[in-house]
């Protein structure tokens, strides 16, 4: 659970940033990993959140703000509740539950203004 407002620079979220690969290089996750990986690659992702609830702001100053996950790569936000204020104030993608979002959402509730 939170209820403390959260602001970030990118991938600001009511309970976590980012889920999805990290590169030490790429720290503010602007290259999208997917399409570095090989057509041969093999890999496991387990990411999911439960059961969250954020009732705070939640602000980017770019790209990326949710209430429960700023960006999700992968995983599953599963029964999770936000509600509060969510902006990206200079770049796209904010959204109730997840800003981005290529991973799954469900049962999830938002109220968000």
């Amino acid at each position: 659970m939170n209820a403390g407002p959260v602001r970030a620079e990118t991938n600001a979220g009511g309970i976590v940033g980012s889920i999805g690969f990290e590169l030490a290089f790429d720290m503010e996750d602007s290259l999208n990993t997917s399409e570095l990986l090989t057509l041969h690659a093999e890999q496991t992702l387990f990411a999911v959140i439960r059961a969250c609830r954020n009732s705070a702001e939640v602000v980017s100053r770019s790209d990326a703000a949710g209430g429960i996950s700023g960006r999700m790569d992968a995983g599953a936000a599963i029964d999770c509740i936000a509600s509060g204020r969510i902006s990206a104030q200079n770049g796209d993608y904010a959204g109730g539950i997840a800003g981005l979002s290529k991973g799954t959402i469900s049962r999830c509730w938002s109220r968000s203004g």
